[in-house]
C-alpha cells in the first residue's frame, strides 16, 4: 500500500504537460457541449503570493453565456495544497471574475491546474487549464 501511495504522489513537474501558456495571452478551450471557455489572469502570467485577478469568458454559438454559476477550482498536480475553490462574480456579457492569492508551494512547484465549472439550470460543463505561475 505504501508503494501505491508514493506512486500516486510521484508526479514530478517535468512529467506534467502545461497546456495553458499565459504569457500575455489568454487560454481557450471548448467544453464537451460546445461552450468556448477563455481563461486569463492579471498579472499575466499569475504570480505566487500576489493578488491575481482571474477572468473566465463564456460563449456558446455566436453569443455570450450569461446565465451560469461559474466556479474556479485550483489544485497542484502531485501536491495537496488544500481546497482552493472560488465562486466567480458575474460581470455581465459572459464575463466572470475572481481574485485569489496563489500560495507558495513548500516544494517550490509552480504548475497549477484551474478547473472551470459552469453550472446552468439544465447542465454542468467544465474545462481544465494547466498553467505555470511565476
Amino acid at each position: 500500500m505504501l508503494l501505491c501511495l508514493s506512486a500516486a504522489c510521484g508526479k514530478t513537474e517535468t512529467s506534467i504537460k502545461t497546456d495553458c501558456f499565459m504569457d500575455n495571452s489568454r487560454c481557450i478551450k471548448t467544453s464537451h457541449d460546445n461552450i468556448t471557455v477563455s481563461f486569463d489572469a492579471e498579472p499575466n502570467p499569475p504570480r505566487i503570493m500576489n493578488k491575481n485577478r482571474f477572468t473566465v469568458e463564456l460563449e456558446r454559438g455566436s453569443g455570450a453565456l450569461d446565465n451560469a454559476d461559474v466556479t474556479l477550482d485550483f489544485s497542484m498536480p502531485g501536491m495537496y495544497m488544500g481546497i482552493n475553490r472560488l465562486k466567480m462574480n458575474n460581470a455581465g456579457k459572459g464575463r466572470y471574475e475572481a481574485e485569489w492569492i496563489i500560495p507558495q508551494c513548500p516544494s517550490g512547484g509552480r504548475i497549477w491546474t484551474a478547473g472551470v465549472y459552469i453550472e446552468r439550470p439544465d447542465s454542468i460543463s467544465q474545462a481544465e487549464f494547466v498553467f505555470e505561475v511565476r
